[in-house]
């Protein structure tokens, strides 16, 4: 490992609608599980600000789940009952960029592509499954991430389900 290929990165703390960062400066935005936190029409109207003319990229990606599927509805139903926060439709890739065309209305952005890939849970045990639950944001929230009652309601309630619709293991 090179430790000097990293040196002469800068971090800065900032809200993505409004960077201090000076105009054509970024060749390359990714954004990966973040996007539906934003003000969708003021980040893309940054990103292009942002973005070296004409060939700055932006990337933006997350994992969503297929709301069709009946289990997944009901564990839907138990993170938003555990999360007066959380609406499902918050993430959804469909609702947040409505599949790329938000971009392309700006007048900023083609979009090159727009994919979706099968992320198949069925070879998850239940423990794997609820390990995964607690690396999302809507799940580890202040009121249940931190209230170890809370948190143990919630995680029986999601092994019933997985053992309801996945069997034991």
């Amino acid at each position: 490992r090179d430790d000097n290929a990293l040196s002469n990165l800068e971090t800065i703390q900032s809200a993505v609608e409004h960077t201090p960062l000076s105009s054509n400066s970024v060749d390359l935005i990714v954004c990966l599980q973040a996007f539906h936190w934003f003000d969708a029409v003021r980040a893309i109207r940054e990103f292009h600000r942002l973005l070296t003319k004409p060939n700055g990229v932006a990337v933006v990606a997350w994992n969503d789940r297929d709301l069709e599927v009946a289990w997944l509805q009901e564990l839907e139903s138990i993170i938003e009952r555990y999360n007066p926060q959380y609406d499902r439709t918050m993430k959804l890739a469909e609702h947040v960029v409505q599949n790329g065309t938000l971009f392309e209305q700006s007048g900023h952005f083609k979009v090159d592509c727009v994919k979706q890939y099968p992320n198949p849970v069925k070879d998850m045990t239940k423990d794997s499954m609820l390990d995964l639950l607690w690396t999302y944001s809507y799940v580890r929230n202040a009121s249940m991430g931190n209230n170890k009652r809370t948190a143990k309601m919630f995680q029986e309630e999601v092994k019933e389900l997985l053992i309801r619709h996945h069997g034991e293991d």
